[in-house]
């Protein structure tokens, strides 16, 4: 079974893959289809094959992931507690963000009958759009969002654009109640009371289906230290 650090970068050859099909999806496979169907296939013929070209390098994700279980454990960092970001959530997005980025490489046929052929254009323009594409890609594996933190403090939810801060005695008592589910979508965290100043927010979900860590550890955990105030200074100690 590979690393979470494999399975994370191993979106690197997976996205070129996924990006090198699309463009021969869309010229070879698409003009095969072309002199292959009548009119009233050829466009199924087409979208199929963008469809197998996406499906391929995630079908290798799959098969690269599967068996993978998530972890009862945390990444352990000078005084806290680190749920990392899945490395298959970020391998996926990596490699969507590539496969999207192929639809930017400009193409079209030239001649006519049996001498029409395809001609794929690499301007400079989307030489510059395709890199920057793929820079944003890479800058998803390394980013490392959603992760929630938890500290002496409380529980910080990091998402890709937004922060929650979640302090301990904010926090409703006796919960967060242990999913129900094994793979739950998010974890619901509930205050007891109304932080001021500030807007007030009855509850916060954690995104547990996107992060590295098992949803019924996590929940455990944080119930833990809410109803154990003594116990959060040495929240991330050994043992």
């Amino acid at each position: 079974m590979l690393s979470p650090t494999a399975i994370r970068w191993a979106a690197v050859p997976l996205g070129l893959l996924a990006f090198g099909l699309r463009v021969l999806a869309e010229t070879w496979w698409s003009e095969v289809a072309f002199r292959s169907f009548d009119r009233s296939y050829y466009l199924l013929a087409t979208l199929s094959g963008l469809l197998a070209a996406g499906a391929v390098p995630f079908g290798i994700l799959l098969v690269l992931t599967r068996g993978d279980r998530r972890p009862a454990a945390f990444e352990r960092r000078p005084g806290r507690l680190v749920a990392p970001t899945s490395p298959v959530f970020a391998s996926g997005m990596a490699i969507m963000i590539m496969y999207l980025s192929a639809g930017l490489v400009n193409h079209g046929t030239v001649g006519r009958g049996d001498d029409r052929r395809v001609v794929v254009d690499l301007d400079h323009w989307t030489t510059v759009a395709v890199g920057v594409c793929w820079l944003f890609a890479v800058g998803f594996l390394l980013l490392r969002r959603p992760v929630a933190v938890l500290d002496a403090h409380g529980v910080t939810v990091k998402r890709l654009w937004t922060v929650n801060v979640l302090a301990w005695h904010d926090l409703l008592p006796g919960g967060p109640a242990s999913p129900t589910r094994r793979r739950p979508a998010s974890l619901r965290v509930y205050r007891n009371a109304a932080p001021v100043p500030g807007p007030y927010l009855p509850s916060v979900d954690i995104p547990v289906s996107l992060l590295h860590i098992d949803a019924a550890y996590l929940a455990d955990t944080i119930r833990y230290h809410v109803d154990h105030p003594d116990e959060r200074a040495t929240i991330a100690d050994p043992g």
